[in-house]
C-alpha cells in the first residue's frame, strides 16, 4: 500500500507539471498552435506492444484517503492509469504514450504515428472488464474472453488511435468515476494486475489485426445504417442508436444504473419504451 500510494502521489500532479516532468519524451505541443493541442509523451522501449493512458482529468487530482481496501481520490480514475501504463511498460519493455485531452473527446492520440504494434492495451477503464470500441477481430476477442468478460464502452484514447492492431482498454478498479468520491478498489486492482500480466508474458508476441467494419451510410450524411440488434446483449426488442452503438432500453438502463450511485438523481437519464 505504502510503495503504491508513493508512487501515485508523483502522478497526482498537475497535468503541465507532468509534461515538465517527461520534457525529454513530449511530443507535439507548439505553443503558437494553441488551438491544436497534439501534446504527448512517448517513451519508445522498442517495444513489440502499446501501452495507453492520458494525463488530463476532470477534477483536480488529489488523494484524499486511504483505507486497507481502498484509496480515494480525485482524478484516480486518470492517473492511476498513468502509473500502471508507466511503471509496467518499464518493466515490461512496451512502449508507453500518455496524452492529453481525452476528456474532452479529442485525444492527442489522434496526432501519433503509431509502430507496427502487435496490439494495444490502454488502463483507462473502470471496474473489471475490457471494451474494445470495435477496434478488435474475432480471435483477439477469444483470447481476451479466457481472462475477462468483454463490455461496452463510447470512448477513450484508443479509439482515436491511427493503429490497424487490436485495441483494448482494461479495467483497473475504480469506481465513480470524475466525481469527488472515486476511488480505487484495491483487491480488484490487484487481481486485473496478475491476470494482466499473465495475457502479457502468453500474447506480447502474437500480434492481432483488427477487422475492418463496414457502416453503410443513410440518408443523413451523419447517420448509419447497423444490425438491428443490441451490441451488449444481442437482444431485438427496444433497440437505440448510442454513441454509435445500438442497445436496447434494458442495456442502456442497467449501465445508468452502475454508473451512477446511491443519492444521485438517475431517472432523467433512462430510456423508456412507447
Amino acid at each position: 500500500m505504502n510503495e503504491l500510494l508513493s508512487k501515485l502521489e508523483f502522478w497526482m500532479q498537475p497535468t503541465d507539471n507532468l509534461f515538465l516532468q517527461f520534457a525529454d519524451k513530449e511530443l507535439g505541443f507548439n505553443l503558437g498552435r494553441k488551438l491544436l493541442n497534439d501534446r504527448r509523451i512517448f517513451v519508445d522501449n522498442g517495444g513489440d506492444v502499446l501501452f495507453v493512458a492520458h494525463i488530463d482529468t476532470v477534477l483536480p487530482p488529489r488523494i484524499k484517503k486511504r483505507t486497507k481496501k481502498r484509496i480515494h481520490a480525485t482524478g484516480l480514475d486518470d492517473r492511476l492509469g498513468c502509473l500502471l501504463a508507466y511503471n509496467l511498460g518499464m518493466e515490461l519493455h512496451a512502449d508507453i504514450l500518455l496524452t492529453d485531452d481525452e476528456e474532452k473527446c479529442r485525444s492527442t492520440a489522434l496526432h501519433h504515428v503509431c509502430k507496427d504494434y502487435n496490439w494495444v492495451v490502454e488502463f483507462d477503464r473502470a471496474g473489471d472488464d475490457v471494451v474494445t470500441y470495435e477496434k478488435d477481430s474475432y480471435a483477439f476477442q477469444q483470447v481476451l474472453r479466457e481472462y475477462w468478460d468483454i463490455g461496452f464502452g463510447s470512448y477513450s484514447d484508443i479509439a482515436d488511435l491511427p493503429t490497424t492492431a487490436c485495441c483494448f482498454n482494461l479495467g483497473i478498479g475504480y469506481q465513480h468515476a470524475h466525481s469527488k468520491d472515486s476511488y480505487v478498489d484495491l483487491k480488484v486492482l490487484a487481481t486485473q494486475v496478475y491476470k494482466f500480466r499473465e495475457f502479457y508474458e502468453k500474447y506480447n508476441a502474437t500480434k492481432f489485426v483488427a477487422e475492418e467494419k463496414i457502416e453503410k451510410l443513410c440518408t443523413s450524411a451523419y447517420s448509419y445504417t447497423y444490425d438491428d440488434a443490441c451490441d451488449v446483449c444481442g437482444g431485438t426488442e427496444q433497440i437505440e442508436e448510442a454513441h454509435g452503438h445500438m442497445i436496447c432500453y434494458s442495456c442502456f438502463n442497467q449501465m445508468v444504473d452502475n454508473f451512477f450511485f446511491e443519492g444521485e438523481d438517475v431517472e432523467k437519464f433512462r430510456m423508456e419504451g412507447v
